[in-house]
């Protein structure tokens, strides 16, 4: 791991009212929440840059308080240690996926929570890799995301690619079809060959449209049920393109009809929750694409959402 290249400009902390900012600690045997990035995006098949998302996403913690307004509840007591960036093997997929399980299966002990800020999606194969050699045990995986992404490959793997490795490579098959829930699926953004896969495995598909018409209070309590069933630990994957593009232009692929940023945050909400989730990450955030900062804010804030979440299951 290599020290985080964000910039914090100085400041006074204020603990009994702490920002966001202020619950990061210098020691991360003392975290109950570990924070690492990747800044890679050689498996991108679309437009790149989400290697700088974890420098945007780590700055955009500048703005973010330590109180819910929603829960009526502060983040205070709450302890997260930054790792800082795994080192990618830059033209290389599978080395740097190997460096990422390497990394990370160190950097976050059994009591701790991981979030790891992507870099691109292929990514999510090395994180569920890591947390699965540090607990072991059977899995469930939540998505959320515009696309399946279990394309096929040969050779290097791509940022379509996560779930079929997920389910098919990892060593001793902790994942099974029907405890992986994909939400947020949009139309005209994936094949039918896909589509029959994820039938094929059992995978537990929520497209966009069935998320705008039952609601995702009752879709995120459903997708944590299938997910959960039968299973020791989870892992949450957010992917920034499930959000729509007026939230969060700056992705690989972004596009309209997605996720508002309130169905988002209740998702990630639900699932942070569980005792049993162990970590998350938030992949393709390219801030070179969105001048605005939107999409690093909105990233960050979803951060804060998990994090919240679980620190409230500590009490």
């Amino acid at each position: 791991m290599v020290r985080s290249p964000a910039r914090f400009p100085e400041r006074t902390p204020t603990p009994d009212d702490p920002r966001f900012l202020d619950l990061f600690v210098d020691k991360g045997a003392e975290a109950d929440v570990v924070l690492a990035g990747v800044p890679y995006d050689g498996a991108v098949i679309g437009r790149k840059g989400c290697k700088e998302g974890p420098t945007a996403i780590r700055e955009a913690f500048r703005y973010l308080g330590g109180w819910d307004a929603d829960r009526g509840a502060s983040l205070k007591g709450l302890k997260i240690h930054d790792a800082g960036d795994v080192q990618p093997i830059e033209g290389d997929t599978m080395a740097t996926h190997d460096a990422v399980f390497a990394s990370l299966a160190k950097a976050v002990t059994r009591k701790q929570v991981l979030v790891v800020l992507g870099g691109d999606n292929s990514l999510s194969y090395a994180t569920f890799r890591a947390l699965h050699q540090l607990h072991g045990g059977k899995w469930g995986v939540v998505v959320l995301d515009a696309h399946y992404d279990p394309r096929p490959y040969e050779g290097q793997p791509t940022s379509g690619t996560p779930y079929r490795r997920i389910l098919t490579e990892v060593v001793g098959k902790p994942l099974k079809g029907p405890n992986l829930v994909e939400v947020g699926i949009r139309p005209y953004a994936n094949s039918p060959s896909l589509a029959t896969f994820a039938k094929e495995h059992g995978v537990r598909v929520v497209p966009i449209g069935e998320v705008r018409g039952r609601g995702m209070d009752e879709v995120a309590e459903e997708a944590l049920e299938h997910a959960g069933d039968g299973v020791d630990h989870l892992f949450l994957s957010v992917d920034i393109d499930g959000l729509d593009q007026s939230i969060a232009p700056g992705c690989s692929a972004p596009g309209s009809g997605g996720l508002t940023f309130e169905e988002a945050r209740l998702l990630v909400e639900v699932v942070a929750a569980d005792r049993r989730c162990r970590g998350m990450d938030l992949v393709e955030v390219a801030p070179n694409l969105d001048p605005t900062g939107n999409t690093a804010r909105v990233a960050a804030q979803l951060v804060a959402h998990f994090a919240g979440a679980v620190h409230a299951r500590r009490g």
